[in-house]
């Protein structure tokens, strides 16, 4: 009898597992075929066409259209393309910041459907801003009422310190009031769903990672430009965290030991020379756009300014090239404003400066989501736990249950 249970907890994990795989690669590649998804999970494709029976008769994919073989001398039956039915798996995004609060509902597949915004005051205190929160997911959801019961979970990606393990967001810089703020148990006491948190260049490297320039990559860098700059790093496919949670922290990365004190404690921390607010302050620009448009339009100031913070990106991204060997660094954040020329020009001079490894190249690109990165990556802490068996999706027919053939 004891044997025959942990068969079926075992025959269950590994239905949930399969299921959940499926999920992963048509959510993340948009459509394919049963035969795809056999040769991509190693599974038969009897396994398989029960799973995507069981995903169609409860609403949670389609079959979309015949693929077309390039190779028009293979004959027999057409295979069709599989994908997930359009707003049936949902998320909330949070994305908390010193200036701003951004709301999202988004699709699985399709990414963000409904965003809204709160402004956030430096007095705010940690009541005024739970109060904002609740109601930006609330007005979010009223908005997009007829699809409430397909949202699967909430997703909370913050600025400064958070240890995600309990959901406590621990310190935000600029909001002094904002100290071990438990938003996990707030919102779940609030709302019916399961509520996940992360720091937010966590949640836009797993956007990177899920939907954007990461899928093909096992090693790669985001660095996340706004009043500082944040980091986030994917070493051998997975995101690196520390033992606290708080890893690669780049922005503190000293690139001048007798250089300006930095509020950490140390000195010439690479976001005292290459953050948005002084690289604003420097070119005597109002808005990133402001100051890229100068710099595009020839404005000798912003050339120089830009041309200097170019020679500290060369000295910080150089060293952890040197320590990580990505394929790829990715600016987000307002980072993804840099005009491509000067992403380009860096990309050069980083790998003139590395120690090659081999005859490729360590690209550099603007972030998939643009400055949206963050906020799409809230959602996609949701997704992820979805795809590792955390939530669950709802199979009422009950003849289901063991169909899956193992």
């Amino acid at each position: 009898m004891g044997n025959m249970t942990v068969k079926g907890k075992n025959l269950k994990y590994l239905r949930e597992t399969n299921t959940n795989e499926i999920l992963k690669i048509l959510a993340t590649t948009g459509e394919a075929s049963r035969i795809d998804l056999s040769k991509l999970i190693g599974l038969s494709k009897m396994t398989i066409t029960n799973i995507v029976t069981m995903l169609m008769v409860h609403g949670y994919v389609k079959e979309t259209r015949i693929k077309v073989h390039q190779d028009n001398s293979i004959t027999g039956p057409k295979p069709m393309l599989l994908s997930i039915v359009n707003n049936k798996i949902l998320a909330i995004g949070v994305h908390i910041t010193s200036d701003v609060i951004s709301f999202s509902l988004s699709d699985i597949k399709k990414g963000i459907l409904s965003s809204d915004k709160i402004v956030v005051n430096k007095e705010d205190d940690k009541k005024v801003i739970e109060q904002k929160i609740l109601s930006g997911i609330k007005n979010i959801i009223d908005k997009n009422w007829q699809y409430k019961s397909n949202i699967i979970g909430i997703g909370v990606a913050s600025e400064g310190l958070v240890d995600s393990n309990v959901g406590v967001i621990t310190r935000i810089p600029d909001l002094p009031n904002i100290s071990n703020f438990s938003i996990k148990n707030i919102l779940e006491n609030a709302f019916s769903y399961p509520v996940y948190v992360n720091n937010d260049m966590q949640g836009a490297i797993l956007a990177e990672q899920l939907y954007g320039h990461g899928r093909e990559l096992k090693d790669f860098i985001y660095l996340g430009f706004g009043k500082g700059i944040g980091t986030a790093i994917v070493a051998d496919g997975r995101i690196m965290t520390g033992s606290r949670g708080f890893a690669t922290e780049a922005g503190h990365m000293s690139i001048d030991y007798n250089g300006k004190q930095c509020r950490c404690g140390n000195r010439g921390c690479l976001e005292l020379y290459s953050s948005i607010p002084v690289l604003l302050e420097k070119s005597q620009s109002t808005s990133m756009e402001e100051m890229i448009d100068k710099y595009l339009n020839g404005d000798k100031l912003t050339n120089m300014v830009l041309m200097e913070c170019m020679n500290f990106l060369d000295i910080a991204i150089t060293n952890l090239v040197n320590i990580f060997d990505p394929e790829c660094i990715i600016f987000g954040h307002e980072g993804a404003l840099f005009p491509q020329s000067y992403i380009s020009l860096l990309e050069d001079r980083i790998n003139q400066h590395v120690i090659r490894r081999s005859n490729k190249k360590t690209e550099v690109k603007l972030s998939t989501f643009k400055t949206e990165s963050a906020l799409r990556g809230a959602s996609a802490i949701v997704f992820f736990e979805l795809f590792h068996g955390n939530i669950g999706l709802e199979f009422h027919d009950e003849s289901y249950k063991e169909v899956i053939t193992l």
